[in-house]
């Protein structure tokens, strides 16, 4: 042992690391009865699997709005399948109870028989819940999986608050973690319900999960309720945040069923300008079309029940943004 040590000073002291460097190193090798050149690999190591797990993470976005009739869910299916049809590994995490990107994407379960996403967030009988990576199902749709939802995740906010357990604020975002762990996904959307309470809250929280470059989509239809929708959504964002004393998640607003020559339209983008004079928006603004309806009613995403339609090409761009975005 003594030659082993001797062997190791030679290996550190070649680094030029200061003393107190090297008396923390042997107060550590002491205490552990390890060696220097041990308790150097040991960090080394870690810090080189830290940057890997960072640069692995994928770009989490999540799709909320407090306003329904905004395209949210069109949004979060079309933005998916667009990146899924460049290469790109996508995972759709549906936290709505009433399934609708399920259906989107022709996976839901009228019957609720299968495990979703309420078998992942909501304890059982037993106290016991699955990963994310025994609930994940495919799609026809190349490149994209879905985590999805049913009416046994509908009560999901009253259940999730009787456990009154530690931490329930962050259960999506441990479950992306030890997700990641074991499957690879460049992307995670996750398509939020329109309303307050603890599934939202813990789709913000799970940005935490992602990379660098995650953020909250909001679609926003620029009329005369869009203002008071988008408020309650900041203050949600800014509300979690400050509960958690962590900064405020990054957040950009994406202009949908947009009538862009119409006054009330430029009257209500003015309006949220005023309000909100720091608010980023993206540059795509998706145009209202009948293909859309038709889209949603056919139960087949818009780019590929119409991809020549002028909102299939804007969810292109909007793709489009999201990688750069993601560098």
């Amino acid at each position: 042992m003594p030659e082993k040590k001797s062997t190791a000073k030679k290996k550190i002291t070649s680094f030029s690391l200061k003393k107190d460097y090297v008396d923390a190193i042997d107060t550590l090798a002491q205490k552990s009865n390890q060696t220097r050149t041990e308790i150097v690999e040991s960090y080394l190591q870690n810090a080189i699997n830290d940057i890997n797990n960072i640069n692995g993470k994928p770009m989490i976005i999540t799709v909320m709005s407090f306003k329904g009739g905004v395209a949210k869910t069109t949004s979060a299916a079309n933005l998916a399948l667009c990146l899924g049809r460049r290469g790109k590994d996508v995972l759709i995490i549906d936290l709505d109870g009433q399934g609708s990107i399920s259906q989107y994407l022709g996976v839901y379960d009228p019957r609720a028989e299968e495990t979703c996403i309420a078998d992942v967030m909501l304890n059982n009988a037993r106290g016991e819940r699955l990963g994310i990576a025994d609930v994940v199902r495919d799609t026809k749709f190349e490149g994209v999986s879905i985590v999805p939802s049913s009416f046994k995740f509908s009560d999901a906010d009253s259940r999730m608050r009787s456990e009154v357990a530690p931490g329930i604020d962050s259960r999506l975002q441990h479950a992306i973690e030890d997700l990641i762990s074991v499957m690879h996904f460049d992307y995670i959307i996750i398509d939020c319900p329109p309303s307050l309470g603890l599934v939202v809250t813990n789709a913000i929280t799970a940005l935490d999960a992602g990379n660098a470059n995650s953020l909250i989509v909001i679609p926003v239809r620029v009329d005369g309720f869009a203002i008071a929708g988008l408020s309650n959504t900041i203050s949600t964002i800014e509300s979690v945040a400050h509960e958690r004393r962590t900064p405020v998640r990054k957040w950009r607003i994406l202009r949908t069923i947009a009538e862009t020559r119409s006054v009330a339209y430029k009257t209500g983008l003015k309006m949220i300008k005023d309000q909100f004079p720091s608010v980023d928006f993206f540059n795509t603004c998706i145009p209202k079309a009948t293909s859309v309806v038709e889209s949603t009613l056919a139960m087949e995403p818009l780019v590929e029940y119409d991809k020549e339609s002028k909102p299939a090409e804007a969810y292109e761009r909007f793709a489009d943004e999201i990688e750069g975005l993601n560098g």
